[in-house]
């Protein structure tokens, strides 16, 4: 029985050492936005996103905090074991109908670029959705033939 529970702690040690998450010093994609929704439906929005989205196999949990006094809200998606941030999104008021939206992601596996793209598409047009449809400025512009 000791030699079970000392493997399963040996293995959930090696697990929380792999995930870093968020840290100062780590190169994490993320992008601040201003973005025409309330922030009460941008928070709805991105807590769906994140549970629907960036929880892996379901090893990764989101929590959330909605201040409706403070007008603000924040989702994060914690790591297993460690409860590290892997994906986190700050939202503040910026009046009724405009919010200030603030995107990190860790940077490994789902966790990338495009998902801070599909995070922001998903809050800018309220629906939820793991890859961003829309096209962006990063796409190569096609050359004229001449």
């Amino acid at each position: 029985m000791f030699r079970i529970f000392a493997a399963a702690a040996t293995l959930a040690l090696g697990l929380a050492g792999c995930t870093f998450g968020i840290a100062p010093g780590r190169n994490s994609p993320s992008g601040d936005y201003k973005i025409a929704v309330n922030y009460q439906s941008a928070y709805g929005v991105a807590r769906e996103q994140a549970e629907q989205c960036l929880t892996g196999k379901s090893a990764y949990r989101v929590v959330g905090n909605l201040d409706t006094v403070g007008r603000k809200g924040q989702v994060k998606v914690l790591a297993p074991f460690t409860d590290n941030n892997i994906a986190l999104v700050n939202l503040s008021a910026i009046d009724d109908r405009n919010t200030d939206v603030h995107i990190e992601m860790w940077g490994e596996g789902i966790w990338n670029a495009d998902a801070v793209t599909a995070m922001r598409d998903a809050i800018r047009f309220q629906i939820p959705a793991c890859v961003s449809y829309m096209p962006s400025d990063s796409v190569p512009k096609a050359k004229r033939a001449r």
